[in-house]
């Protein structure tokens, strides 16, 4: 973002102040520093590149500023395109976070009914053991019942013929 601020602010800064017409130097110094004057070194051999500019023309100057506008312009659209794509990806990446968190909640809903389900499961296993152990004591029961009653019957039927005889 300073970059951006940055690169606006020289723009403008450079476009609010015309061309002057004059040359610039590049030259090293004997200690091997760099020097950009607007002036010749004192020794000419030192120079490296020169460089002239002249005073734009009325025209070329508007040339200029529309050309500087159009830039401003390309670079607030290109901005505001960035802007848009990166509040888009913003969008998107909410958008699969709720998603996640959606599917985290249906996957603990699920799992808190399979233990409900266990645990439904596990009291109607123990219901079912109780009731067939009830059943088969039940059934073990009438069974030797039945079976006194006949022995007792027997017994009976044999004291009879006894009785008889």
């Amino acid at each position: 973002m300073k970059k951006i601020i940055w690169i606006i602010f020289s723009i403008i800064f450079l476009s609010a102040f015309p061309a002057v017409a004059g040359s610039m130097y590049v030259w090293t110094d004997e200690q091997g520093n760099k020097h950009i004057t607007e002036y010749p070194p004192d020794k000419p051999g030192k120079i490296e590149k020169k460089e002239t500019f002249q005073e734009m023309t009325p025209r070329e100057r508007e040339r200029y500023d529309a050309e500087q506008k159009r830039n401003q312009q390309n670079f607030e659209f290109q901005e505001r395109s960035r802007r848009q794509k990166n509040e888009q990806q913003g969008d998107i990446e909410r958008s699969r976070e709720a998603q996640a968190e959606r599917e985290a909640a249906y996957k603990k809903e699920r799992i808190e009914r399979a233990k409900n389900e266990l645990k439904s499961l596990e009291v109607s296993r123990e219901q079912y053991i109780y009731e067939q152990n009830n059943a088969r004591e039940e059934y073990y029961r009438l069974f030797w019942k039945k079976r006194l009653q006949e022995t007792e019957n027997e017994i009976e039927k044999n004291k009879q013929i006894l009785r008889s005889q």
